[in-house]
């Protein structure tokens, strides 16, 4: 037999350097370079007549495992073409030794072997596995196991960066971690099994047997109060490993309902533990049989139960970032792209240099909307509107949600009479009324449009022009397009002027005061009512805070327009008061501004002064950013009002910086949970749970709590169950203006 060429000097001192076992090792590793391959295997016979099996492997890529079994008929060094033992492989070859015990296979796309290049090397390898056969302890023993446990150990590292195991779906990992575990442990049946968010129940994700098909688990959960003994040994112990399941206290709960069914008799189940606590469990099983588990068959176990954890772990982390950037680029109510996304996809548009037009489409008095009907309905309006919206979209058009407005992009969108048959195909999405509850309610929008490049040629810049647009079909009388014309920026801006003209505002006597009603929840009575600003525009009619308090803060007017609050609610309360309708309280509204302006405390002495009211009738109704400030101003601030007689309450609370100890050290006497909570009180667990501590916090502390945004008989009925203080809400009464507040009091009585 010719020598064959791989076998060199320098090839065989280094050979003779090596035990046997290494020495294998070295043979397949030189095998895969020389011969081009991405895989080298001996397989060897355990058996007389029996099946081949792979002992030892030198692999580049993880491609081929697990690796299957295979009968043989060939002769000694004859080779032949295995390629079908490994589905997308171009060459595959086999052949086996002089003893007929093993089999040397190589395997890889670029696999280019020679007869008389790899049976001179078959006497060497041969030569290498003899005291393997002879020695002391057997090929196929327990040292031939743990160096096989070892080599796994270490590819699946490897497969830990296989792009199966990065995506954010589990199930192929856990099916990867099965079927590897079951071909090294040799074992019946492998499965992972992950708890539930109660962490109550334990839960199949994936399970493999032998044979290749696919199985229905006996059981699909595993509830902790049914095993208590079972759960508590995976809670204590590394490793729970059981030789004889009829034998073992640890699962003898099993028995019954998981382990007779199948006949599993030996187990080796490792908890999944991630942040320190227990996540889930790798369960390995074998039938029909007792068997002891080796310390290197727990060895690897873990290592596998490890690896789930990691991979676990790095789906949560994915999970995660998705999360932050569904927060970053998304709107919470319509789960639609917000600005911050619509301005990274333009920017990508106009990079491309390819013509899009926006649409920016205004809801007409949704403001109104929001006070007649509640927050609630607006909501669902929105809701409506996007699926309507999202319904109509055309082609690679995207709609997004800007908070105050829709916004529309339309791709390629034509010019003339297609672009605007393109912007009705929009409009036309609102000539239907939209079913809310038990009504229907018809809604008009004002569509301003700009188009690329005629418009701008940044993001910003075409949307604010949009914007523009929108504002212009506004002023022209709602429900009407507009498309950019540049000297609407001139227009726009005196129009701004013109809207927001606040001094004028406050010194022609252009605001008014509504007061909504707060009644006790245990007897539905009357005791008091929060004072609500808006706006009697001379052009635009009755405007709500929202649209003019934020410039009133900006330009430091907020102060001015706080004092007169507080007079006018003063006046009005001293009025009922003489009108018989003792003991109510006001609540003001307070802004951070006014709250911390020097004339603060002389404003509020000389208010109370005037109207001669109780100062205990009067309710301050500051936010959690001013109550939790450590300013020492603003401690004496609140303190110097509580000398005064007048309340404290804490305005939206559970949004802000609440704090415990500040609670407990300041003076507060009211909280006043905000209707964000409120809204799914009866539909979310989380949202009862949040209201009802909130109750019971404040109460503990000696703080009466009023609730708002009570819009349903049902949310009263709730409240007044857990013991709420004061409710507040659409349900008990929309804010009524200053003429029809002793009507509705009158109904009252």
């Amino acid at each position: 037999m010719d020598q064959s060429p791989l076998v060199t000097t320098s090839f065989m001192s280094s050979l003779l350097t090596k035990d046997p076992l290494n020495a294998v090792s070295y043979i397949l590793e030189q095998c895969c370079l020389y011969f081009k391959a991405d895989g080298a295997f001996l397989y060897r016979q355990e058996k007389e007549e029996g099946m081949f099996h792979s002992s030892f492997e030198h692999v580049n890529d993880s491609r081929f495992y697990p690796l299957p079994g295979i009968q043989w008929y060939g002769k000694p060094g004859e080779i032949h073409n295995v390629s079908s033992l490994f589905p997308g492989e171009e060459k595959a070859a086999a052949v086996m030794l002089p003893s007929e015990k093993e089999i040397i296979i190589l395997a890889g796309h670029n696999c280019d072997i020679e007869a008389s290049e790899i049976t001179g090397l078959l006497p060497i390898l041969e030569a290498c596995t003899l005291p393997l056969r002879q020695g002391p302890k057997s090929y196929s023993s327990r040292a031939n196991r743990e160096e096989r446990i070892r080599r796994q150990q270490s590819e699946l590292m490897k497969i830990m960066k296989d792009a199966r195991l990065t995506r954010i779906d589990l199930l192929p990992a856990f099916e990867m971690i099965c079927n590897t575990t079951i071909e090294t442990l040799d074992t019946d049946r492998v499965s992972v099994w992950m708890f539930d968010e109660a962490r109550e129940n334990l839960q199949v994700e994936a399970m493999k047997e032998r044979g290749d098909r696919t199985v229905d688990p006996p059981m699909k959960n595993l509830p902790r109060n049914a095993f208590p003994a079972y759960f508590s040994a995976l809670e204590n112990e590394r490793t729970l490993a059981v030789s004889n399941t009829t034998q073992d206290d640890r699962v003898f709960e099993l028995s019954e309902a998981f382990n007779q069914p199948n006949n599993v008799l030996a187990m080796l189940d490792i908890p999944i533990i991630c942040g320190g606590e227990m996540v889930g469990v790798l369960c390995c099983e074998q039938f029909d049989r007792s068997r002891p588990w080796d310390f290197d068959e727990k060895a690897f176990g873990t290592s596998i139960a490890d690896m789930a954890a990691f991979i676990t772990e790095h789906v949560k982390r994915k999970e995660a970032e998705m999360e932050l950037e569904r927060i970053a680029f998304y709107d919470s109510l319509t789960n639609l792209p917000n600005r911050h996304w619509i301005e990274h996809y333009l920017d990508d548009e106009i990079q491309k240099d390819q013509p899009f037009a926006v649409l920016y489409m205004d809801i007409d008095r949704f403001s109104a909307f929001n006070e007649e009907l509640g927050y609630r309905v607006g909501d669902q309006l929105i809701m409506g509107i996007t699926r309507r919206l999202k319904s109509a979209l055309h082609g690679r058009d995207k709609l997004g949600w800007f908070h105050d407005g829709f916004v529309v992009l339309l791709h390629d969108p034509g010019e003339g009479i297609q672009l605007h048959q393109r912007i009705s195909h929009y409009l036309q999405q609102f000539h239907a009324p939209y079913s809310i509850g038990s009504q229907d309610i018809y809604v008009t929008v004002s569509t301003g449009g700009a188009v690329f490049p005629d418009h701008g040629d940044s993001p910003a810049t075409i949307i604010r022009h949009a914007h523009r647009a929108k504002t212009a079909a506004k002023q022209n009388g709602r429900s009407q397009f507009r498309f950019f014309d540049p000297e609407m920026d001139q227009d726009h801006l005196a129009y701004e002027r013109f809207q927001l003209n606040l001094r004028e505002a406050l010194d022609k006597d252009q605001f008014e005061l509504f007061y909504q009603p707060q009644v006790q929840a245990s007897t539905g009575k009357v005791r008091g009512m929060e004072a609500l600003i808006r706006w009697e525009h001379p052009k635009k009619g009755l405007l709500p805070p929202a649209l003019f308090l934020p410039l009133a803060e900006m330009t430091g007017m907020i102060v001015e327009i706080g004092e007169w609050v507080l007079q006018t609610g003063l006046a009005k309360l001293n009025e009922l008061e003489n009108a018989g309708y003792t003991g109510l309280v006001m609540s003001i509204n307070i802004s951070p501004q006014h709250f911390e302006h020097p004339s603060f405390l002389k404003t509020l002495e000389a208010a109370l002064a005037q109207s001669r009211v109780n100062p205990s009738q009067l309710l301050l109704e500051v936010t959690e950013q001013i109550a939790f400030r450590q300013e020492s101003r603003t401690v004496e601030t609140l303190r110097e009002i509580e000398r005064m007689g007048v309340q404290i309450a804490i305005d939206d609370f559970g949004t802000g910086y609440s704090s415990m100890k500040y609670l407990s050290l300041y003076p507060i006497h009211t909280l006043k949970v905000d209707r964000s909570f409120t809204k799914d009180l009866l539909l979310k667990d989380k949202s009862r749970i949040i209201v009802k501590t909130m109750i019971e916090l404040g109460q503990s502390l000696g703080c009466e709590v009023v609730v708002e945004g009570v819009e349903t008989a049902e949310t009263a009925d709730y409240l007044q169950g857990i013991h709420a203080d004061m409710l507040q809400g659409f349900y008990i009464e929309k804010p009524l203006p200053s003429a029809l507040l002793h009507e509705w009091m009158r109904d009252q009585e």
